[in-house]
């Protein structure tokens, strides 16, 4: 898949197509399917079913959804790394996307309204929560959807700030995400309403006991170290640090916004333990800034900032801090006692000790039944190379096998 020479690339309208490139012509969507008439399709339906594997992964979907009359309208993306865009175009096609298109956060207004211009069923995708003035009012006036993307739960062995694919992506339809706790996502309203069934709190419980055995975390870091002797006779205190400019920091605390405030009132609570701050990995490889200085605090505070198998040695530490942190619930998984301070997806449901009660959230749920939501109801598995689909038992083989 390209994104070059297209007639809306970078050096005219600011915007990327998806498409392929053949004998130096730049061939879309639009050019296969005014000659690929639907009779025609259907005579070729033996070719193309025995035949599918071989044809360009770009085409695939497109026939198969013609044939079947389901494919939509355009999606417009904004906010979408190029190293991304093949597989998030990927999943788009799966969600039945006639048209892709990739657009800058700066995009101007009558790029995209010519964009729109003759399309039927136009869908607005955008990667995270930044501020979209030209889509939303486009989005107000006209009644665009606006759908939202984020990484899942399980993405890869190592950081997104490196340009590691994820193994899953959350697609949320109601424009929040599950980092943004103030409106309600997709995924709080399954939490809230979803009458649960014996059979999937099994198999949250099966996929629970296969992510643990295999100690699968969201990066699935290879730390081996022992820089730090934690002792098993103390109270040990963990506190998980964070990126302060984290959108799940911004949308999803309230009241807690830096990790200096954390490690303080992780001293305030416990006076009597050792505390031991984790900075977030993205912080420690100096690949994200730290906004509030914990050194400042290092001579009441083990700064934990070389390698170290924290999960290897959760069962050490006698309770876990977080402001919004995925830590949290990773712990709650393995046992740990979680004091929250934030409003994470995990938080209100009954499973942590949280400083913030959220008025929309009053179930209780079990930890299974917030596992089935999140790590195999939401997201979308998915092959990193390629996109297509997966499941969660095939993306702990591959992180195992990696």
């Amino acid at each position: 898949m390209v994104y070059e020479n297209s007639p809306y690339s970078d050096q005219n309208a600011g915007m990327h197509r998806v498409g392929i490139k053949n004998k130096n012509r730049f061939l879309t969507y639009e050019y296969y399917r005014e000659r690929l008439t639907l009779s025609y399709l259907k005579r070729l339906s033996i070719y193309l079913m025995d035949q599918i594997e071989y044809l360009p992964r770009h085409l695939r979907r497109e026939f198969v959804l013609k044939m079947r009359g389901k494919a939509s309208g355009i999606y417009i993306v904004c906010n979408i790394a190029r190293w991304k865009r093949e597989i998030i175009a990927q999943l788009l096609w799966q969600e039945t996307a006639r048209s892709v298109y990739f657009v800058p956060l700066g995009v101007e207004k009558f790029k995209v309204e010519k964009l729109l211009q003759g399309r039927d069923d136009p869908v607005f995708v955008i990667w995270g929560m930044p501020d979209t003035p030209v889509l939303s009012d486009l989005a107000a006036d006209r009644d665009i959807p606006v759908w939202r993307i984020e990484d899942g739960f399980i993405r890869s062995a190592g950081l997104g700030a490196n340009h590691t694919l994820p193994e899953s992506l959350m697609l949320d339809k109601s424009g929040g995400i599950y980092f943004n706790s103030e409106i309600p996502s997709d995924l709080e309203s399954f939490l809230k309403t979803h009458d649960f069934l014996d059979q999937e709190r099994e198999l949250a419980r099966r996929c629970m006991d296969i992510v643990l055995a295999n100690k699968i975390t969201k990066y699935n870091l290879n730390e081996i170290g022992g820089h730090y002797q934690v002792s098993s006779d103390r109270k040990n205190i963990m506190v998980f640090g964070q990126c302060e400019d984290d959108a799940s920091i911004i949308f999803g605390s309230p009241s807690f916004k830096l990790n200096s405030e954390l490690i303080e009132k992780a001293i305030e609570e416990n006076p009597d333990a050792d505390i031991y701050f984790r900075p977030h990995p993205d912080v420690t490889a100096g690949l994200r800034k730290a906004l509030s200085n914990v050194y400042d605090y290092a001579d009441q505070v083990w700064i934990m900032d070389k390698p170290y198998p924290v999960w290897e040695n959760i069962e050490r530490f006698d309770r876990i801090y977080v402001i919004t942190s995925l830590a949290g619930f990773e712990g709650a998984m393995r046992g740990c006692d979680v004091r929250v301070f934030g409003q994470p997806f995990y938080a209100g449901w009954g499973i942590t000790d949280d400083f913030l009660s959220c008025e929309r959230r009053e179930r209780k749920l079990t930890l299974e039944e917030v596992f089935f939501g999140a790590y195999l109801q939401a997201p979308s598995y998915i092959v990193p190379g390629t996109g297509k689909p997966s499941s969660i038992e095939e993306a702990i083989k591959r992180l195992r096998s990696g």
